[in-house]
């Protein structure tokens, strides 16, 4: 499906008449997110050049759109603690321009971002956003995937026997609704690193963990998700508060 939707954008983008601007760059930030999604990190990097190129200089509603994805690049391909910085002003830029769906997106990468790469208070108050934002939306994925960024904050944070309780119920409510990227994100949660000790590392992964996503994006969904995991194994759980 990626895959598709990848080429026929990248048809539109090629042919005449050309598009306006603002939907240029927009039609580009979608091409850079989708082979992110892929682990195509080349690909990305060239269209992210792309972006950069046809908004240098704007200062309209196409700078959120790539102030998000240069946010997300700095995520998934770097693990990059400056993505922090830059995905909380894609959100603020976005609620400016009106776009609550779009800013909804950047809250959900920035508080993946901080329980990534941030400390233990801002990661914890990060997600305690999101959360109160994903309530208030009535989505069930946005409430599934907050659970899931709390569960990750525990994990990588506070209480890592805490975390499973979170992380498995935002993986089975994910699995029954046919969202694909749980698993593929959460596997490497629920499983822990095996260096740890304590009892958490011992308990068998979450109910779908490692199941199949979308036929034919599967591997290049588990390489998209490898800088994150990455991170999760580098920094090592601390006090969560003040």
């Amino acid at each position: 499906m990626l895959g598709e939707g990848r080429y026929w954008l990248e048809r539109l983008l090629a042919s005449p008449p050309a598009l306006p601007p603002d939907l240029t760059a927009g039609a580009l930030v979608m091409k850079v997110w989708i082979a992110l999604c892929q682990g195509d990190n080349p690909a990305a990097e060239t269209f992210l050049a792309e972006c950069r190129a046809q908004t240098a200089g704007s200062d309209g509603p196409a700078v959120a759109p790539l102030t998000f994805i240069e946010g997300a690049h700095a995520l998934l391909v770097d693990g990059d603690s400056e993505s922090i910085p830059r995905l909380a002003a894609a959100r603020r830029q976005f609620l400016r321009d009106g776009r609550r769906g779009d800013a909804h997106m950047a809250t959900m990468m920035w508080a993946m971002a901080e329980a990534f790469l941030g400390d233990p208070v801002s990661a914890s108050a990060a997600s305690g956003e999101y959360t109160a934002e994903a309530e208030a939306s009535g989505a069930q994925w946005a409430r599934t995937w907050a659970r899931w960024c709390a569960g990750l904050v525990e994990l990588r944070h506070c209480d890592p026997a805490r975390s499973l309780t979170p992380l498995r119920d935002a993986l089975a409510r994910q699995t029954s609704f046919g969202d694909n990227w749980g698993p593929v994100w959460g596997g490497g949660d629920a499983g822990l690193d095996g260096r740890r000790d304590g009892p958490v590392h011992r308990r068998r992964p979450a109910p779908g963990c490692g199941a199949p996503a979308a036929a034919g994006d599967r591997r290049r969904a588990d390489r998209s998700a490898s800088v994150p995991r990455r991170a999760c194994r580098r920094r090592a759980p601390g006090p969560c508060g003040p």
